[in-house]
């Protein structure tokens, strides 16, 4: 993956790996709790929050590849991202709900607990570094 390339991406890399690990544990308890459709609705959730974050660093590296941009440029940069990943994840979910069929309240907690690693991780990464 090209963001563990750099040293400073590494961060972002451990964030997408964390959320890959929970998405794999939460899929195995919902498949042996519950059944196999509710663990597949799941981990389509996670995977939609996992694309979401991708992006984030995806768009991140770019920023830094593109040195030298005045303000108006990377604010430009900025829009366009958010409507990006707002327009994937939309049209994910909207995938994963309505043509794929999956179980609805399985895939929004599944997104909604990939979203939540992400902020936690950030949140502890923080804490770590004051």
């Amino acid at each position: 993956m090209i963001c563990c390339v750099e040293r400073h991406q590494k961060a972002a890399c451990k964030i997408i790996l964390q959320q890959g690990l929970i998405a794999i544990t939460a899929t195995a308890i919902t498949y042996f709790a519950y059944d196999a459709i509710a663990a597949r609705g799941l981990l389509f959730g996670f995977a939609v929050a996992i694309a979401n974050t991708v992006m984030i660093v995806w768009r991140m590296w770019r920023s830094e590849q593109a040195q030298h941009l005045d303000a108006r440029k990377y604010l430009s940069m900025f829009y366009r991202s958010s409507i990006e990943r707002l327009v994937i994840v939309a049209a994910l979910l909207a995938a994963g709900l309505g043509p794929i069929g999956l179980a609805p309240l399985a895939v929004m907690v599944g997104f909604a607990l990939g979203q939540l690693t992400l902020i936690v991780s950030q949140i502890m990464r923080g804490i770590k570094s004051n």
